[in-house]
């Protein structure tokens, strides 16, 4: 077959690949409940701001720091992305899906873009409510728009760097849930905390993004503050960055495990 009607029927193959899975993630029944429990805390939290006499922005930082980045996200991405290899080992499907005339990498990715595609769209929506119904009618929309616009893109970014590392993970591991809780213990919850090496886990380019991590208010140089464990405030777009990176990485990852690893059916 000519090189050229190879890359047309492994483009059509990729197509095909993430109509099936978006179909899949969609017709999944967590997928409706998560999404549902979102919009009803975030309805609840614009209720709160609206009812009482708490600050909508406070409300608003409230759901965004201390529900939406340590649990929502973490949560709404282990939820679609620890499945996606080991739904297909437990279903007896990955030998088909092995077939298709696909690189292993970009098979891996064919799964992994819609699973992620609708994590980021449920915290998305979760985080646009807060915003609309708490952050505008207390700030309003000129002061805020632009802060609005990169925490969006983070906790979209974060969504999606999370899912690829719970795939990438769920496939190494064979678990869809033990190996990313480990993960998200470990490296999220207690690395992030560390100098220097705090560097490397999304919750720190995640609170950078979304206006958490602050620049060090004494002043002192890069290495002081990496070494001391002060905020740091790296530039909003050196974490974007980061977590594009770290999905791409996590996608070859996956690629290499579902290469490499004999799997148990």
């Amino acid at each position: 077959m000519p090189s050229s009607d190879r890359q047309t029927a492994g483009a059509t193959s990729i197509g095909v690949l993430m109509s099936e899975e978006l179909r899949r993630v969609l017709r999944r029944r967590a997928t409706w409940i998560v999404g549902g429990l979102g919009v009803l805390v975030a309805l609840v939290m614009v209720g709160i701001s609206a009812f009482t006499s708490l600050d909508g922005h406070g409300v608003y930082r409230t759901t965004l720091n201390g529900l939406m980045r340590p649990l929502v996200i973490p949560f709404v991405a282990i939820l679609l992305g620890g499945p996606l290899i080991v739904e297909e080992v437990e279903q007896r499907t990955l030998p088909y899906l092995l077939l298709r005339p696909i690189p292993r990498a970009q098979l891996f990715a064919g799964k992994l873009i819609p699973a992620a595609a609708v994590g980021a769209a449920l915290t998305g929506a979760m985080l646009g409510i807060v915003y609309l119904g708490c952050e505008v009618p207390s700030m309003g929309w000129g002061d805020t728009i632009a802060d609005f616009g990169v925490t969006f893109g983070g906790v979209g970014l974060a969504t999606v760097a999370y899912t690829a590392v719970f795939a990438a993970l769920g496939a190494l591991f064979s678990s869809s849930l033990y190996a990313g809780i480990l993960y998200y213990g470990v490296v999220e919850l207690v690395i992030s905390q560390l100098p220097i090496i705090k560097l490397v886990s999304v919750q720190y380019h995640l609170a950078n993004m979304t206006g958490s991590e602050t620049a060090n208010p004494g002043g002192s140089s890069l290495i002081s503050a990496l070494l001391s464990g002060a905020s740091i405030g790296l530039p909003w777009w050196v974490s974007m960055l980061f977590l594009a990176g770290l999905t791409v990485a996590m996608t070859g990852v996956g690629g290499l495990v579902l290469s490499k690893k004999q799997f148990e059916i």
